[in-house]
């Protein structure tokens, strides 16, 4: 599974992706954040679990403020 953001914003924002309102971790094996030179993010879920069900956000902060999009994510057993 894949969520995709676009961000723009001057100075660069930090960006954060959470679940369930808490901050995803990097270290998660399954879990993917990248980024492209264009302002693109992207969070990559690989061998997507019932527990990946949830309320995904990713949030931009930078001096001018901040700004969240998010998406809620239901994940079926086969």
């Amino acid at each position: 599974m894949k969520l995709n953001v676009q961000i723009t914003g001057r100075p660069k924002p930090k960006v954060e992706w959470l679940k369930d309102n808490k901050p995803i971790s990097k270290y998660d094996r399954r879990l993917k954040m990248e980024e492209d030179f264009i302002g693109g993010y992207a969070l990559t879920i690989r061998d997507t679990i019932d527990h990946d069900s949830g309320e995904y956000a990713c949030v931009a902060t930078n001096s001018a403020g901040q700004a969240t999009c998010s998406a809620t994510v239901n994940i079926e057993s086969k």
